[in-house]
C-alpha cells in the first residue's frame, strides 16, 4: 500500500526509476558527457544498472561469449577488467546479440539472454524519459 501511495504521489515514471536503480547510474553518464552519448558509452551504462546484477559469468560459456562478441558486437564494448566488469562485459554481449538476432546454442545463454532483452526495454525508457525532462532531446 506504501509502494502504491508513493507512486501517486510522485509519478509512476520517478517511482518505476527508483525500483530499477537506473537513474544515478543515467544521470552521471549524461553529467559526465554533456553532450550526445555514443554507443558504446549507452550500452555500457546499460549493462552496469543494478538490474543486472544477479547475472553470473558461468565457465561454460564464455567460449560462446567469446564468439558472440566477434561475431555480432558491431559496438565496443568499454569495461576495464574484473569480475564486476565481465558481467557488465557479458549483459553489453547478450544485449548486442539480440539485437543482431544471433543464434545461442548454451540455454543458461538463452535464459539470460531474454532477461536482459526484456529489462533493456525498460531501462532504455528510463533513459528517454530523463533526455526528455532535461530538454536534451
Amino acid at each position: 500500500k506504501r509502494d502504491v501511495a508513493a507512486a501517486k504521489t510522485r509519478g509512476v515514471r520517478d517511482f518505476a526509476l527508483e525500483l530499477l536503480d537506473v537513474r544515478d547510474n543515467f544521470t552521471r553518464a549524461l553529467d559526465d558527457k554533456g553532450e550526445a552519448m555514443d554507443e558504446p558509452t549507452l550500452l555500457s551504462t546499460i549493462a552496469q544498472a543494478s538490474e543486472f546484477d544477479n547475472v553470473n559469468v558461468r565457465d561454460d560459456e564464455l567460449n560462446e561469449l567469446e564468439k558472440l562478441k566477434h561475431s555480432h558486437c558491431a559496438v565496443e564494448i568499454k569495461g576495464i577488467g574484473g569480475a564486476t566488469d565481465a558481467k557488465q562485459n557479458k549483459v553489453n554481449i547478450l544485449l548486442q546479440a539480440s539485437l543482431s538476432h544471433a543464434k545461442l546454442d548454451a540455454f543458461s545463454l538463452i535464459s539470460d539472454q531474454h532477461y536482459v532483452a526484456q529489462n533493456c526495454a525498460r531501462l532504455m525508457r528510463g533513459l528517454f524519459e530523463i533526455v526528455l525532462k532535461r530538454g536534451w532531446s
